[in-house]
């Protein structure tokens, strides 16, 4: 994107919100009395703010499970009236959970096989066969102690 879209945009996007705070004050000379209007007029900004803010909300996480558990912990904190602070952190924390544990588990790792303890060292080794060209006596190894 350009510079000059960028700026282009920003000025659109400002002259969108100044229309509409500056419109209702030009056009209406005499307050509402429709009562159903008002309350439309009242709501709506709540309204928009919800449509911008859901759809991020479910696809924030990459899960929709913990995107939901999230977002229910935050409805129910915002209707007990809890603060904006606490239920942002409410909900992030409660969708990171989900999603660590609803996780499935990693599957193993492919390749060599894993090194063997130290106390696997401490073993006997193996007798080797008859007539092996090593069948001289080993050290034992010494305890790691």
């Amino acid at each position: 994107m350009t510079h000059a879209r960028l700026l282009a945009l920003v000025l659109a996007v400002a002259a969108a919100s100044y229309a509409l705070r500056a419109l209702p004050l030009a056009l209406l000379r005499r307050p509402l009395r429709n009562p159903r209007l008002v309350a439309f007029i009242e709501r709506l900004p709540y309204a928009i703010l919800a449509a911008m803010v859901v759809p991020d909300v479910f696809s924030s996480t990459g899960e929709p499970v913990s995107a939901a558990i999230g977002f229910a912990v935050a409805l129910l904190l915002a209707l007990l009236g809890r603060s904006l602070p606490l239920v942002a952190a409410a909900a992030t924390a409660a969708a990171i959970a989900a999603f660590f544990a609803l996780r499935p588990a990693p599957p193993p790792p492919e390749g060599p096989a894993p090194p063997q303890s130290p106390s696997a060292s401490l073993r006997a080794p193996a007798t080797p066969a008859s007539g092996d060209a090593t069948t001289e006596a080993r050290p034992s190894p010494r305890p790691p102690f």
